[in-house]
């Protein structure tokens, strides 16, 4: 599988491992539009039973800052609750384990991110959190 790329997600699979990187540095904050491609790299990976793993990075000095501010508007917030929910679908029902890497912070999202899969490598950098406890709001 050759590696593939859009603006904010890049897919590679060398030796039957598939590496999915955010790559919207520095903090990884994820789009509506990222998550949509993001999806539509764990589908592609989800048809393809012979790799043997997935490793979800990313690029920069965090893992990935949660959801962009700007996707909590009343008309942008249960699509994007849909979308990011289905994102934890997709990585339940991969035909391969699943290995986040963190380094730096995970939060909000991406805490949840990384805890949905079946493993998490930590950095000594990795810090994890739920800011948005503090604005009274829940997770998704």
């Amino acid at each position: 599988m050759n590696p593939s790329s859009s603006a904010s997600i890049t897919l590679d699979v060398t030796e039957g491992v598939a590496k999915v990187t955010l790559n919207r540095p520095p903090l990884n904050i994820l789009t509506l539009a990222m998550i949509h491609q993001l999806a539509e790299a764990l589908d592609t990976l989800a048809q393809h039973t012979w790799i043997k793993a997935m490793v979800l990075a990313a690029n920069g000095k965090a893992f990935c800052a949660g959801v962009d501010v700007a996707d909590h508007t009343p008309e942008r917030t249960e699509p994007m609750i849909r979308e990011f929910c289905a994102l934890f679908t997709h990585l339940r029902t991969l035909p391969m384990p699943t290995i986040a890497v963190v380094q730096g912070a995970a939060l909000g999202g991406g805490t949840e991110l990384a805890v949905a899969c079946d493993m998490v490598l930590a950095a000594t950098s990795a810090r994890f959190g739920q800011p948005e406890i503090k604005l009274g709001v829940f997770p998704p």
